[in-house]
């Protein structure tokens, strides 16, 4: 297809997806307190955990997937940079901080993946929509939190 053609071309019906990566590095501790029901499961699971009571740091990955429907009179779900201006924005709030100071909820890779997508879900509008949030913490370990 030529470009001189594009104009040519139908949407459809196809729904269309937007991931965009950050990377952020902070710290945190899990609080022992609110793992005291891992004791009663007759198994080692809440001593393994008892490393992440101690202050220690992360590199964090996180993946924001927006849906849209982009139509011959609209071509573009939303500008990439706006959609990365309201991500740096929550980003910028974890980036080189202690997370314990931060949030006053327990600071579990759960916990920070559903902030990122319910803080995100404001977006949500007609033509884009918020679908899936991918938080990495280190290479090896994710949480998805994907809309229902």
């Amino acid at each position: 297809m030529f470009a001189k053609d594009l104009n040519k071309v139908n949407f459809g019906n196809a729904k269309y997806t937007i991931t965009q990566s950050f990377t952020f590095d902070a710290s945190h501790s899990l609080r022992q307190e609110d793992f005291e029901y891992l004791k009663n499961h007759g198994s080692n699971i809440f001593y393994d955990l008892s490393k992440c009571f101690s202050n220690h740091g992360h590199t964090y990955k996180l993946h924001v997937t927006w849906q849209g429907y982009p139509t011959d009179d609209k071509p573009m779900i939303w500008p990439f940079g706006h959609l990365k201006s309201f991500i740096r924005e929550l980003v910028a709030c974890c980036d080189h901080h202690n997370l314990n100071e931060v949030f006053i909820f327990p600071t579990t890779l759960e916990n920070l993946a559903n902030w990122f997508f319910k803080r995100l879900q404001i977006y949500n509008g007609q033509d884009i929509r918020i679908v899936k949030v991918e938080l990495w913490e280190g290479e090896n370990n994710r949480v998805t939190v994907e809309e229902e």
